[in-house]
C-alpha cells in the first residue's frame, strides 16, 4: 500500500523532467536558428560591400559610385562571372533604385522559396550619369536554398 502512495510523487517528478527536457531542446534549436540567421546577416553585409566596389557596376570609379551606363548594359553572365552564387554559397538579389524614379534595376539568381531565411541590407550608392552624381538606394538580399 505504501508504494501506491509514492506513485503520484514519482509521476510529478517524471512530468517535470520531461518538461525540462522539451524546454532545453527547444532553447537549443532556437539558439542554433538565431546563430544561422546572424551569420546570414553578416554574409549579406559583406556581400553588399562587394557589390558597392564591383568592377561590373563601378568601372574605374570609387566604391559606392555606380556608372549608370554600366549597370544598364550589365549582362547576366558578366554578373555571374563576378558574383558566382555557387562559389558564394548563397543566392542573391541586387536592386538599385535611383532617387526620384519608381523603377529599379534588379539582378536575381533564383526565386526566394522560403522568406524566413532571407537577409536583407539597405544602403545608399551614388549614380553617375553624364557627369552628374545622383543618389540611389541599394538593396541586397541573400538566401540559402534548403536541401
Amino acid at each position: 500500500m505504501e508504494a501506491m502512495e509514492e506513485l503520484p510523487a514519482l509521476l510529478v517528478v517524471l512530468i517535470a523532467i520531461s518538461l525540462f527536457s522539451v524546454s532545453f531542446a527547444h532553447a537549443t534549436t532556437s539558439w542554433a536558428d538565431d546563430r544561422e540567421y546572424l551569420d546570414l546577416q553578416e554574409d549579406c553585409r559583406t556581400f553588399t560591400g562587394m557589390v558597392r566596389s564591383s568592377e561590373t557596376f563601378c568601372g574605374d570609379y570609387d566604391t559606392g559610385y555606380f556608372d549608370i551606363s554600366r549597370i544598364q548594359n550589365t549582362s547576366w553572365p558578366a554578373l555571374l562571372n563576378e558574383f558566382n552564387s555557387t562559389l558564394l554559397g548563397f543566392h542573391y538579389r541586387v536592386s538599385i533604385q535611383p532617387i526620384g524614379e519608381n523603377n529599379s534595376i534588379t539582378f536575381q539568381t533564383s526565386e526566394i522559396l522560403d522568406i524566413s531565411n532571407v537577409a536583407t541590407y539597405h544602403t545608399c550608392a551614388n549614380i553617375l550619369e553624364n557627369g552628374t552624381v545622383t543618389g540611389a538606394r541599394l538593396t541586397v538580399s541573400i538566401w540559402r536554398l534548403s536541401e
